[in-house]
């Protein structure tokens, strides 16, 4: 509870716990999650019925990744899967760091889930230097999406991807207003790839 800063040049993996009982986590923050450098894994456990599974959920803040790797993963589940996961959030960043959000098999799977709770500021991603980002959804019985930004109550939401930098991801989707779901092009000068 709170900003949680990851520095140094060493190594972290946070595993959940496979659970019947409730949802399973790889790293929690109620506040945001800045990584300065190293290697970061958040691995969400397996979960035996209709809970989440998510690698790195963070709610009340930003994500930003200005260096390193960083790897968030999706359990397997009957409820909902998320690589990265955020709740009243507005922006993941990506620097000169290589992320990789994955989610797992459930009923929806998400690799990037980007929740937020009012229209400003807009929700969005932005890839700069030479970050990289893979997005990608597992299998999903209802919902499988590379990229979804959840905001109804907005009129704008972005990915950028800079020059220099790279996105691959297999969708990105977009609520709007009237709670239909559409795709979402980036802009940008850098490479992208949407594989369907």
């Amino acid at each position: 509870e709170g900003n949680l800063t990851i520095q140094g040049g060493g190594s972290l993996t946070a595993q959940g716990a496979e659970t019947s009982s409730g949802s399973s986590y790889g790293i929690f923050v109620i506040g945001s999650f800045t990584q300065q450098g190293g290697s970061v894994t958040a691995i969400g456990g397996n979960v035996n019925g209709n809970y989440t599974s998510r690698g790195l959920y963070v709610s009340d803040g930003t994500v930003t990744a200005q260096d390193g790797t960083l790897t968030a993963t999706g359990g397997d589940t009957s409820g909902s899967s998320y690589g990265i996961s955020m709740l009243s959030s507005s922006s993941v960043t990506v620097n000169d760091a290589i992320v990789t959000a994955t989610g797992g098999t459930g009923n929806y799977s998400y690799g990037l889930y980007v929740n937020s709770s009012s229209s400003s500021p807009s929700p969005s991603v932005t890839l700069s230097g030479s970050g990289s980002l893979a997005a990608r959804s597992g299998s999903g019985t209802d919902t499988a999406v590379g990229i979804y930004f959840e905001n109804p109550f907005g009129s704008t939401r972005s990915v950028t991807v800079g020059n220099g930098s790279t996105l691959l991801t297999n969708s990105v989707i977009f609520m709007d207003s009237d709670f239909n779901e559409n795709p979402l092009a980036p802009t940008g000068d850098g490479s992208w790839l949407i594989y369907g």
